[in-house]
């Protein structure tokens, strides 16, 4: 949607809204719950429970491998595929 999840129309309802985690949530229709879900972990209220990278990484792998894959195919490297490769191997080895 490309719009902030929290607005308000002074400072202060900004930010009772970000405190309260007051936002429109997405469309659960429209969006993958993989989306859904990430998003809400990253925007709960306590921030040790929110995740760090890492565990955003995780929660993205499967949608972000696919768009890798599809735009090495497009590049003309053929067919890669995520699961081929380890943490160490070169992207484009």
């Amino acid at each position: 949607t490309l719009r902030d999840p929290f607005s308000g129309s002074n400072p202060l309802s900004v930010a009772r809204k970000i405190v309260e985690c007051d936002y429109e949530h997405l469309d659960t229709s429209r969006y993958s719950e993989m989306l859904l879900n990430t998003l809400s972990r990253c925007l709960t209220v306590q921030p040790e429970q929110r995740p760090d990278i890492q565990e955003v990484s995780q929660l993205i792998a499967a949608a972000l491998c696919g768009q890798l894959e599809a735009f090495l195919r497009s590049a003309g490297h053929g067919q890669w595929h995520c699961q081929d490769r380890t943490p160490e191997a070169p992207l484009l080895g």
